[in-house]
């Protein structure tokens, strides 16, 4: 009895183990016929934006300007308050600045107001007395505001008393340096609000912790021992 032939599995076409017809084997499909798998998880993200994934962003603004050719510097605390009897001197030094040039020009004009005092014309002397008059302080007003703007600007941020005496006006947080107009509403906006109770505000900074005037509470500023 003879055995049973079975046919060859590898002449049948349809095995798809058997190559195709030509000798060459057909890729395979995508994870199979050499392609490796994509890893776990996929294929790894685009890198992050700017900003994110370890790139700080800039800051708001950009980076800050620095402070240009004369201009005030800031001052990192701690810091040295400047003594009150250092500030009064100072504060003379300024009012001498001030008050000279003033004086003279007040003394000029009332000389001119009373030569023109005539007899018969009462008006007319009153009128050209008052407009004299506020001649004088119209000048008088120009000085005190533009004094402490020229010593801003000319002199980084501190009057001619205070470079002489090594003081400097500054922020109250930090001791950052004051801006122009910080600087101006203090030497005169503070300056009306230290006088306006005999004084008291400038005698306040005997007393205070910061040895700050009122006008100073008002703009948030001290006074420090600086020779920059």
């Amino acid at each position: 009895m003879s055995n049973p032939q079975y046919p060859d599995p590898r002449n049948n076409p349809q095995n798809p183990n058997n190559p195709p017809p030509g000798g060459y084997q057909q890729p395979g499909s995508y994870g199979q016929g050499g392609y490796p798998p994509p890893p776990p998880g996929g294929y790894p993200q685009q890198p992050p934006p700017y900003g994110q994934g370890g790139y700080p962003p800039p800051a708001p603004g950009g980076y800050p300007p620095q402070p240009g050719y004369g201009q005030p510097q800031p001052y990192a605390a701690p810091y040295q308050l400047g003594g009150v009897g250092m500030r009064f001197l100072a504060y003379l030094i300024d009012g001498a600045i001030i008050g000279i040039p003033t004086s003279i020009v007040n003394t000029i004009f009332s000389a001119g107001a009373t030569t023109t005092i005539d007899p018969y014309d009462s008006t007319a002397t009153v009128a050209a007395a008052g407009g004299l008059a506020l001649i004088a302080s119209i000048f008088g007003l120009v000085v005190w505001i533009g004094y402490p703007i020229l010593c801003y600007q000319m002199m980084g941020g501190r009057t001619v008393g205070q470079k002489v005496l090594g003081l400097r006006l500054v922020n109250q947080f930090g001791g950052a340096a004051v801006s122009m107009g910080t600087f101006v509403t203090y030497r005169t906006l503070g300056y009306l609000i230290n006088g306006f109770i005999c004084t008291l505000g400038f005698i306040w900074a005997l007393f205070d912790a910061q040895k700050q005037t009122w006008g100073q509470k008002v703009t948030k500023t001290v006074t420090i021992q600086s020779n920059q």
